[in-house]
């Protein structure tokens, strides 16, 4: 029986040096960073999540904050790591380009990662490097990288490859550090995100695809590891779950509802070749036909070249990290970090296939390039918004701080006709703009209503000497 995983290649014969190695995971970090370019000279942040979390005050602060942190599993998102990091994040507030820059590097590591776990399934190097370089660029990553506040997901993905190239080679007759990586890589991923209990089921699905046919005593071992820290997450989160599950009402956002996993699989499915839309939200079912359809094309080539089992395996691939998140209130594109990893290996794989260089270059003009012009879309996106909402802010605090305030301490603030009303409303959390660690009452008013301030099409913020809108 053919090995699935499969030997290395004869092209990968002459074995590379750790040099050569550390040039391409270093040539990948620095694809990630240029490519995302716009993205870390962003002048601002998407939304108020990055605004709310505190920094710390002293490295005491950061030390007792952490591990009392880390004990609590009575949260309602259990991410101690993800979390430190985006309170470091908050101590350089104002200098924008710190968090921005450590995103793209953290998806840089990311894409050194794909690449490993690629090479550890026994792909020729020239499949696992182009795998990775198209991560770096594809827009189901563009979005997470520039939301400061989806640190989470990039940390989440970043472990979840560690530990599958970590846990393959493991199963290929790796020595035992080997799957003590797959160990502490996956537990990790625990303490980043808490869709990454998904791996459970990515470890299921690579012994049932992969590890048993290669060492099917070694797979059941690294499988047995990621199974029973998963049951130890899922049996510390237990209380919280259930408590959850009881009573949705304690945080309505996240109840469960069947009835929208239907649209969220056509949603996500077609984002990726959604070339106008900067999120998964805000479109009509009929708009994503088009880019739903696209992207099926994709996936019947990659039946075409690689057979029924390849196009299976993309689709479990690609919807499996987002199992957790297919049912719940909220819905984004950051949610699709480590399906674009799937992605980019399925690209990859089929441009592989195809030996003329007319033929690579139609499929790469049919399905790179588009991806990559939704990229920078995304990117721009980011950049406009970040830039509109320092503005507000900015104009905001102004206004605060020189009493134009209305009687409540509070603004009411009407948006003009033409004004980027959405990024206002992405500023506002719990009725409130927060300045210099204070919570000011903020309402929106409608056309005839009483204001204090208008939003103009500029993202400024001006006092309305009337009163009231004409």
């Amino acid at each position: 029986m053919r090995d699935p995983v499969g030997p290395a290649t004869s092209q990968d014969s002459a074995r590379p040096t750790r040099a050569f190695e550390s040039r391409i995971a270093g040539a990948l970090v620095l694809l990630a960073v240029v490519w995302s370019g716009i993205s870390v000279a962003t002048p601002g942040y998407l939304q108020h999540d990055e605004l709310e979390m505190p920094g710390f005050r002293s490295w005491g602060d950061f030390a007792g904050w952490t591990l009392a942190l880390y004990r609590d599993f009575d949260l309602l998102f259990y991410r101690p790591t993800a979390l430190v990091l985006m309170r470091l994040y908050a101590n350089a507030r104002g200098v924008f380009l710190i968090p921005h820059l450590a995103q793209a590097l953290l998806h840089g590591a990311a894409c050194v990662a794909l690449y490993a776990a690629v090479r550890s399934f026994g792909r020729p190097r020239a499949n696992a490097w182009w795998a990775a370089a198209l991560f770096a660029a594809l827009p189901l990553a563009s979005f997470a990288v520039g939301w400061v506040a989806a640190v989470p997901e990039l940390l989440f993905g970043l472990f979840l490859l560690v530990w599958i190239a970590a846990a393959n080679r493991w199963v290929a007759g790796g020595s035992w550090p080997s799957l003590a990586a797959t160990a502490l890589a996956f537990a990790f991923s625990l303490t980043c995100k808490d869709t990454a209990i998904v791996g459970a089921g990515v470890a299921a699905l690579l012994y049932a695809a992969f590890w048993r046919h290669r060492d099917r005593s070694r797979g059941r071992a690294a499988l047995a590891v990621v199974l029973a820290l998963g049951a130890a997450y899922l049996a510390l989160r237990a209380p919280f779950v259930l408590h959850q599950l009881g009573d949705p009402t304690s945080h309505p956002a996240y109840e469960f509802s069947a009835g929208r996993i239907p649209d969220r699989l056509l949603r996500y499915f077609a984002f990726p070749f959604g070339i106008a839309h900067f999120d998964v939200t805000g479109r009509p079912a009929g708009h994503l036909v088009v880019p739903a359809l696209w992207h099926a094309s994709l996936v019947a080539a990659l039946a075409a070249r690689l057979g029924a089992r390849a196009a299976a395996l993309y689709l479990i691939g690609f919807f499996l990290p987002l199992a957790p998140v297919l049912a719940i209130g909220p819905i984004s594109a950051h949610y699709l970090y480590a399906s674009g990893a799937v992605v980019a290996v399925a690209l990859s794989e089929i441009l592989a296939t195809i030996r003329t260089t007319g033929a690579r270059a139609v499929a790469a003009a049919l399905w790179v390039v588009p991806l990559l012009v939704h990229a920078l879309a995304i990117e721009v996106a980011f950049y406009r918004t970040g830039r509109c909402q320092t503005r507000l802010l900015t104009s905001f605090q102004s206004l605060v701080e020189a009493g134009e305030s209305g009687p409540d301490g509070g603004l009411r603030i009407f948006p003009d006709p033409g004004s980027p009303e959405w990024v206002l409303r992405k500023a506002i959390s719990h009725d409130a703009i927060e300045v210099g660690g204070r919570a000011i009452p903020v309402a929106i008013a409608g056309r005839g209503e009483a204001s204090d301030s208008r939003f103009d099409s500029s993202c400024l913020l001006r006092t309305s000497r009337s009163g009231s809108p004409p």
